[in-house]
């Protein structure tokens, strides 16, 4: 079927989910049951619940500022229901907190005022809702932004749809319970404001993404050298980028609770700290690769002159590719990190000159990602074993069902091949904003490049649900 002549295409209406098929519901709501379901990071969300619950005492009797020293004495003491660990403590941005128990705050209120204590799974099951919503949400604002780019109507829906379907972000937000989608819509609502060349509220949300979590801040740099050339503009751009960082750390560094949590837990499981933790051996010091490709893509990025809004669009996307892609392919990860990734991936895709070619490659990359974030990190199986097949067999995997030396090289295989498909992405972009190509040289993406999309955690959700049933004991 042609892109061109598929009227009932998902991307040929004026609405962005105008002119759906059943088919294409069905296949997106068994994706989005099987992330909510099957899944359950039960110790990193039912944690964070219980400090958003701290949060929401805390701030109704005037002590919002006592949190991170209030839950580091309750997690030393193991009042959260584990062995007394500073790990148990408060790590993120106290605001992420404040949005979990916003979106807490109804069942808090219910058990407080009915005395019933609420069972965390059907919690989770709507934080995991209220997060499938964001992903919506974010994907509206990924059409919206591409408009204020001059995208074409077609290629805007494009994008959105290739977020909201994509394999990466359902399985590391939805899947994973985490919050990383809260930072994902800051960062979207401020590539609208870079769109319409509004440099200072751009620096200013991204400040806002960048304090939430820091890795907004590894495209923060080069978009503004992309734009702006003047070294007294960019360095004020650059401040008002870090400007609240700085002024929430100034805040909570007189809490001894957000200090020592940060240089604990964040040094084993912070962004920064990963940036460092893996390189090459140079001669005075190990090399940190991705360092030395920003500074490669922040030199890029500052000859590089635009004159229409198409071509920063796809300048944007190459960069967010490039700059998210190298972080995976050269640093130590977690899979939920993956969402900034498919960002950037779905906003380039349309715009590559062989978009069929374009969506093997990252159906590929978002199989191998899958694969290798199972097979690093064996004890995933506790996600399955903490959600709904238990539940209604009474069975449990071994958290060692994937381990040993043949597992460990099909790892060595699939991230391999995940590297490959982001060089890919990276070379086909690059050509795209070399050759100058119009958005009427690129072909549309068609619903069956969606539905191939979809594939990977599709498989992903058979296989566990079959060897579940065929190993579980």
């Amino acid at each position: 079927m042609s892109n061109v002549k598929s009227k009932s295409s998902l991307t040929n209406r004026n609405s962005l989910f105008v002119g759906l098929r059943s088919t294409d519901v069905v296949m997106f709501v068994l994706l989005a049951l099987g992330s909510i379901l099957l899944y359950q990071c039960l110790f990193d969300m039912y944690i964070s619940v219980k400090h958003a619950e701290d949060l929401i005492e805390l701030t109704s009797h005037g002590k919002f500022f006592q949190f991170y020293d209030f839950v580091m004495q309750k997690a030393v003491s193991g009042e959260y229901g584990f062995e007394g660990d500073i790990f148990d403590s408060a790590y993120y941005n106290i605001f992420l907190y404040l949005v979990l128990a916003v979106i807490i705050l109804p069942w808090y209120l219910f058990s407080k005022i009915t005395s019933i204590a609420y069972r965390y799974f059907p919690l989770s099951i709507y934080i995991k809702t209220i997060l499938l919503l964001m992903v919506g949400l974010a994907s509206y604002l990924i059409y919206r932004t591409c408009k204020f780019f001059s995208v074409s109507e077609k290629r805007a829906k494009s994008s959105a749809i290739l977020f909201l379907t994509s394999s990466i972000v359902l399985f590391s937000s939805v899947g994973f319970n985490q919050l990383d989608v809260f930072y994902v819509l800051v960062l979207i609502l401020a590539l609208e404001q870079y769109a319409q060349r509004h440099l200072f509220k751009f620096a200013l949300l991204m400040s806002v993404a960048i304090m939430l979590k820091s890795f907004p801040l590894a495209i923060f740099i080069p978009l503004i050298l992309l734009v702006e050339k003047k070294p007294i503009k960019i360095l004020e751009y650059l401040l008002a980028g870090v400007s609240a960082p700085i002024i929430n750390s100034c805040i909570f560094n007189m809490s001894d609770g957000y200090v020592v949590t940060q240089k604990t837990i964040g040094g084993s499981f912070g962004f920064t700290n990963s940036i460092f933790a893996r390189g090459i051996e140079g001669g005075l010091f190990p090399i940190s690769l991705l360092i030395v490709a920003m500074v490669f893509i922040c030199t890029w990025a500052y000859t590089v002159e635009i004159n229409d809004s198409y071509t920063l669009f796809k300048t944007v996307a190459f960069l967010g590719t490039s700059v998210y892609g190298l972080f995976f392919v050269f640093v130590f990860w977690h899979t939920q990190w993956g969402i900034i990734l498919a960002l950037f991936t779905s906003l380039l895709l349309p715009h590559l000159a062989n978009t069929k070619l374009a969506v093997y490659i990252d159906t590929a990359l978002s199989l191998s990602f899958l694969v290798s974030a199972y097979v690093y990190n064996p004890t995933n199986m506790y996600m399955l074993n903490n959600a709904i097949l238990p539940k209604l067999t009474n069975k449990a995997l071994a958290y060692d069902l994937f381990g040993g030396e043949p597992i460990n090289n099909v790892g060595v295989i699939t991230f391999s091949v995940f590297s490959a498909c982001i060089f890919e992405l990276m070379f086909w972009g690059y050509k795209a904003i070399k050759n100058k190509t119009d958005e009427n040289d690129c072909a549309l993406i068609e619903r069956t490049d969606y539905y191939l999309r979809m594939a990977p955690l599709m498989l992903v959700q058979i296989c566990m649900i079959v060897v579940f049933m065929l190993i579980a004991s």
